[in-house]
């Protein structure tokens, strides 16, 4: 069973993807499938191309230009946030903070963050 927004179908277009190997648990990597005239090609994968129908794995996008800088932009504003509350920084007398302090909030941000990433696909998936 793949995870909300990944799908084992291959793309059916050029453009930019996530692509994962889904017999060989590793982090997920950006590809770009392009036709070549003959079908379409996925660069990327390891240092060479090939053909889309020789792949297996599992596939999420086409990525849209703005995707990433619209996901870090949003990404940190809701770090910034996160962290702001965990240190009480809007309410706090406390100037001084100890550096146990500082890491626990930025694991809670971590925490929120990832746990919202989550939500968000699932979101996605019921749609």
């Amino acid at each position: 069973m793949t995870e909300a927004g990944w799908t084992r179908g291959r793309p059916t277009k050029p453009g930019w993807y996530w692509w994962r190997d889904c017999d060989c648990p590793s982090d997920p990597i950006i590809v770009r499938v392009v036709h070549d005239g003959y079908g379409l090609i996925v660069y990327g994968l390891e240092e060479y191309s090939r053909r889309l129908y020789e792949t297996r794995g599992e596939w999420l996008g086409p990525l849209s230009p703005d995707s990433y800088q619209q996901g870090r932009v949003a990404g940190a504003r809701d770090y910034r946030d996160t962290i702001i509350k965990e240190l009480d920084l809007d309410n706090s007398k406390q100037q001084e903070f100890t550096r146990t302090d500082v890491i626990l909030a930025l694991a809670h941000a971590d925490d929120a963050l990832a746990q919202q990433a989550q939500d968000d696909q699932l979101a996605k998936g019921e749609q």
